[in-house]
């Protein structure tokens, strides 16, 4: 079954690995995650489906913070530790640190921004899913918006009704190793003034396949020549006026050149002045 077509329609009205939302100048945001994936099936250049020799399982337990600099510009950053291990082999340690700025496209309504990430390498090349740890420097471009009602208009309201949104990318990374387009097309509801639910449909799209995407029928971590859609949902609680626990679920549905995964996520983040 051929996707390409699809993939890039896709990518044509949507986005990935961020946020759109703008943060008050003085605030900060900080999450810290726990995220569990496991996969025993590989899909190959041709994107068929190849049972794993062995049972993938990615444990991850992630960082990030950001600061509301101004008005105008809101700073980030991020990275976690991760332990895999399959059969007999296990490795761990930091992987990639993240640290991006994000800016308003319209200076009057937030949830809709621009977002310049530099992706850092800190590992070596253990990592065995191409998904994880890039062993290269990188530069991650972006553009997000949400379709929310205009804030000025019901400014103390909490708005219930459904709130579609998207993104759209393009990750650059040092020497042929692949760069990718990336897509996200996302659907939030406030249910109650506790709960918020997401859903969420992405994709990534090798754009260049360098030398080391084109052998073997699995990419390895010094590849980025893989393609992926994936269909993710997040159930969302507020705490207290500062605090939120968040759950989601995400499952690859269709790929080539990687591994089929479904992940757990687990995070708890916090805000304050």
């Amino acid at each position: 079954m051929r996707l390409t077509i699809p993939l890039i329609m896709l990518l044509a009205v949507s986005g990935a690995q961020a946020g759109d939302w703008m943060l008050s100048e003085g605030h900060s945001n900080l999450g810290v995650a726990y995220s569990h994936a496991t996969s025993d099936t590989d899909w190959d250049t041709e994107a068929n489906p190849v049972a794993q020799s062995c049972t993938t399982a990615d444990d991850s337990m992630s960082l990030r913070y950001e600061y509301g600099y101004s008005y105008y510009r809101t700073l980030f950053a991020s990275t976690s530790y991760k332990n895999t291990e399959c059969g007999g082999y296990q490795a761990s340690g930091v992987s990639d640190l993240k640290l991006g700025v994000r800016g308003r496209i319209n200076p009057f309504r937030n949830g809709y921004s621009w977002q310049v990430t530099a992706i850092i390498p800190l590992q070596d090349g253990r990592f065995t899913s191409s998904k994880d740890s890039s062993d290269y420097f990188g530069l991650d471009l972006g553009v997000f918006r949400s379709y929310r009602p205009d804030p000025y208009t019901r400014p103390l309201t909490v708005i219930r009704e459904g709130v579609w949104g998207w993104g759209l990318g393009l990750t650059l990374w040092e020497q042929d190793i692949g760069h990718q387009g990336w897509g996200e097309l996302k659907w939030t509801r406030q249910l109650d003034k506790e709960y918020k639910f997401k859903a969420s449909l992405g994709a990534t799209k090798a754009i260049t396949i360098g030398e080391n995407g084109v052998h073997g029928a699995v990419s390895t971590a010094r590849s980025k020549g893989y393609d992926v859609v994936n269909a993710s949902v997040r159930l969302s609680r507020k705490l207290s006026r500062d605090l939120s626990l968040g759950a989601s679920l995400k499952q690859d549905l269709w790929g080539r050149n990687t591994s089929q995964d479904t992940t757990i996520e687990i995070e708890l983040s916090t805000s304050w002045d």
